[in-house]
């Protein structure tokens, strides 16, 4: 054999193995990149609240009504009995099962007045996280009339929650 046949041989095998060697340490950092991820997770990075919103749920806590709201959104005056021109207000008390994920979802509020009329209804497409106040209101500026009224009010399209009030 030709000492250039030989020497054309070896450098043909030492390329082939350094090929191997490069693609095999390729395929070893692809768990590398996985990890990272998961790392972030523990740490409370980005990533961890991009995987806590998808399994985080949201939940109604609270419904109170009065005739005020204060700068919180919460009902400073609680009542359940209205004159005709005054304005109800109502205040939806959420919580999230993971206080750092955002969750996605629609309150629905029905007002329904006397001889089971529906006077108002309203929906709210919002981004729950943690615990959070969401107020609505019902108001005629011919006035409210007399009788009892519910107001219902829903997450989500599930099962409402129902408060009662008298206007007088």
């Amino acid at each position: 054999m030709n000492p250039i046949t030989v020497r054309r041989c070896l450098v043909l095998s030492v390329s082939v193995g350094l090929v191997l060697a490069v693609s095999a340490c390729g395929k070893k950092e692809a768990p590398t990149e996985t990890a990272k991820p998961a790392a972030a997770a523990k740490q409370g990075q980005a990533p961890a609240a991009a995987a806590a919103s998808t399994s985080a749920t949201v939940a109604i806590s609270a419904v109170d009504l009065g005739s005020a709201v204060g700068p919180d959104q919460t009902i400073s005056e609680p009542n359940s009995t209205f004159a005709p021109g005054d304005t109800v207000y109502m205040a939806v008390t959420t919580n999230t099962s993971d206080n750092a994920a955002t969750v996605p979802g629609k309150l629905a509020v029905r007002f329904v007045g006397p001889g089971n009329k529906v006077v108002h209804e309203e929906n709210k497409d919002e981004s729950f996280s943690g615990t959070g106040v969401i107020d609505f209101s019902l108001h005629d500026s011919k006035g409210l009339a007399p009788g009892r009224y519910q107001a219902e009010v829903s997450l989500n399209g599930g099962e409402a929650q129902i408060r009662e009030f008298d206007v007088h």
